[in-house]
């Protein structure tokens, strides 16, 4: 055996079956680290080397920094022994009730693999509460041996969190009321013990409470691993017959996934004011990287645009951060770092794709918490980045990365870290593909909890009076949905739309691939029309809106993501044909509501407005944000398909 090169020969069946003896081999080799790779980005298309300047820098060792904080770290070791160990863990409230010692450092490794048995074969049990967020759904291995995770919070002080002393008095030193929310409680009951929470009911006031609360839970798994290890180091340099088993392969140990820098900037400064640190390094540079002024976004543009694209949009970015006593290192090597804050788009260029000879991920390998906030904005980049990351989250290493295997946690060397992961989910409203997420990544032995909204939908928000009229097509399988849907929509809708001798109607289509799709046919059918699109410059913008405003063309194709990224109210529109539901329930407000300015200019009877919605049973999440929960089944499985609602 030659060094871990020689492991990764072997296939994961192999390795699982051999890990202790290969791990061991590795733990006494005295080989030299390899030289830090170069930058994670220095393989980036070409048209992106602009925007990664910054990023370039992020894995830039600090030799001298580094043996300054090893040494603290002695130094710490060493005070610790001075201490009296055995009170140590009691002075901090770490008793065996804490969830953290419950979760990560639970000796009973039969009812772990029994749990994570369990998870595999989704057997689990499944219990509904109603609570004051709505209906919550929680699901938990079905073993025979049930582990009870509530303990913590007793009450809605943050002091009965479990926090560690200094992030406890950082906090109240800002809110010294320190009392949470019912929906701060409701959350925490889950978060802060370890479960994964999926939660789908996010608003602009709740997500400031729920982004305090998740930093305040990241900085305290971090402290609490952190403490840990020094602890147990200081025991092992008084008794080096001792074992411990309280770390991964690498140092990372939360992820953070965010939609744009501004969302970033905000989520470390909060991270930065709960930690209780003296001193921020690189502080000047993240301010110049991360902030801008913020530009003056029109009144008229929804209030949720306006939270959204405040300040620096740029959603390419990654950033190491790094904790010591007394010290915040912004922009740490990966390798170095407690936690990784990025957009799924920077992440995914820092590992690259499969097959690239510089691919490195290793510093995934040891997530334990891991965080996904304002997945519907994330939705609207690129879904595909945040499930190809999850793909890779928790996977063996391909280096040693100076491990010290002699420590790792069991089921790290077992190759089930993603059973032992948190994952939480933070979202405006939920979507076919966010829901799949929970389903397929969310895979806690701790188990799993669905806030579950019950809507009542949104028909009453549009302030005027028009014709709703939701028409199901049918379809045996969500795979032949796209093809029954564009053969409904080009034999029965659109020859009447081309008929109509009222112009003035445009068509929403959620998705690009079908937006393509409908293009292509009425070119090919030399079908006039204009076309908006994400993709679409800002001329053929202007000419597009302009040509459908002056009646020269009777359609306007428009996409989900278009919308979104500018909440465009398109002139000239007297009637909408919604190829799908969209996906934003507060979006058909809009949409629903683009006919009124036609109406007030005179050019269209109110009576005349009309909105023509297509669906499918496969849409029930969607639709239930539209037209309320009690009306789904009935919509999606009654025997009627045409339902008109004014």
């Amino acid at each position: 055996m030659a060094g871990f090169g020689n492991i990764n020969e072997m296939s994961k069946d192999e390795l699982a079956g051999k890990s202790y003896e290969a791990l061991l081999y590795l733990m006494n080799s005295k080989k030299k680290r390899k030289p830090e790779k170069k930058s994670e980005s220095e393989d980036l298309p070409k048209h992106k080397e602009k925007k990664n300047k910054v990023i370039e820098k992020l894995d830039e060792p600090d030799t001298n920094e580094e043996e300054n904080e090893t040494n603290e770290e002695n130094e710490l070791i060493d005070a610790l022994v001075r201490e009296d160990l055995d009170n140590l863990d009691e002075k901090e409230n770490e008793t065996s009730q804490d969830p953290f010692n419950r979760h990560f450092d639970s000796e009973n490794m039969q009812a772990i693999s029994e749990a994570i048995s369990c998870v595999k074969a989704m057997n689990l049990s499944q219990s509904s509460e109603e609570t004051k967020l709505g209906i919550s759904q929680i699901f938990t291995p079905d073993t025979e041996e049930k582990v009870s995770y509530n303990c913590i919070p007793k009450s809605d002080n943050v002091s009965d969190l479990g926090l560690k002393q200094r992030i406890l008095e950082a906090y109240k030193s800002q809110k010294p009321s320190g009392h949470l929310t019912t929906m701060q409680m409701e959350i925490a009951k889950h978060m802060f013990n370890y479960q994964d929470v999926f939660f789908t009911n996010m608003n602009i006031k709740s997500h400031k409470l729920i982004s305090s609360l998740y930093a305040l839970h990241a900085l305290n798994h971090v402290f609490k691993t952190r403490d840990r290890i020094l602890k147990n180091s200081a025991r092992l340099s008084q008794n080096p017959e001792l074992e411990f088993r309280d770390q991964g392969y690498t140092r990372p140990k939360v992820l953070v996934l965010l939609p744009t820098r501004n969302s970033c900037y905000e989520f470390i400064n909060t991270l930065i004011s709960y930690s209780g640190a003296d001193q921020v390094a690189n502080r000047n540079r993240f301010e110049d990287d991360f902030s801008i002024e913020k530009e003056v976004i029109s009144e008229k543009k929804p209030e949720d645009f306006r939270y959204l694209f405040a300040g620096n949009t740029d959603d390419m970015f990654r950033i190491g951060i790094k904790f010591t006593r007394k010290t915040v290192k912004l922009f740490s090597q990966f390798y170095n770092s407690d936690i990784i804050v990025a957009s799924p788009l920077g992440l995914r260029l820092a590992i690259g794709n499969k097959g690239d000879k510089k691919r490195d991920l290793d510093f995934l390998s040891s997530i334990e918490v891991s965080i996904i906030d304002q997945a519907d904005s994330l939705y609207m980049q690129n879904w595909e980045h945040i499930e190809a990351i999850f793909d890779e989250i928790n996977s063996l290493p391909k280096e040693a990365h100076d491990c010290d295997f002699s420590r790792v946690r069991p089921w790290y060397l077992d190759q089930q870290a993603k059973y032992m992961r948190q994952t939480v989910l933070f979202s405006q409203y939920n979507a076919l593909d966010i829901n799949s997420f929970f389903s397929h990544y969310m895979l806690n032995v701790a188990g799993k909890i669905k806030f579950r909204t019950l809507n009542r939908g949104i028909l009453n928000q549009l302030g005027y009076k028009i014709k709703q009229t939701y028409v199901r097509v049918s379809s045996d399988s969500i795979i032949k949905l796209p093809d029954a849907r564009f053969s409904y929509f080009v034999n029965s809708v659109l020859p009447q739309l081309v008929k109509s001798p009222q112009g003035g109607i445009l068509v929403y289509v959620p998705s690009y691939f079908d937006f393509v799709r409908i293009r292509n046919h009425m070119d090919d059918e030399a079908i006039s029309y204009s076309a908006i699109s994400e993709y679409s410059s800002t001329s053929d913008l202007t000419r597009a809106r302009t040509l459908f405003q002056q009646g020269k063309t009777k359609i306007i194709l428009y996409t989900e993501r278009a919308h979104h990224f500018r909440r465009f109210d398109i002139r000239g529109v007297k009637a909408v044909v919604m190829y799908a539901p969209p996906t934003n329930p507060q979006y058909y407000v809009e949409l629903a509501r683009m006919p009124m300015r036609s109406i007030t200019e005179g050019k269209l009877d109110q009576d005349a407005a009309k909105c023509r919605i297509l669906f499918s049973k496969y849409d029930s999440i969607s639709l239930e944000g539209i037209v309320g929960f009690q009306r789904v089944p009935n919509m999606c499985h009654g025997r009627h398909e045409v339902f008109e609602f004014v």
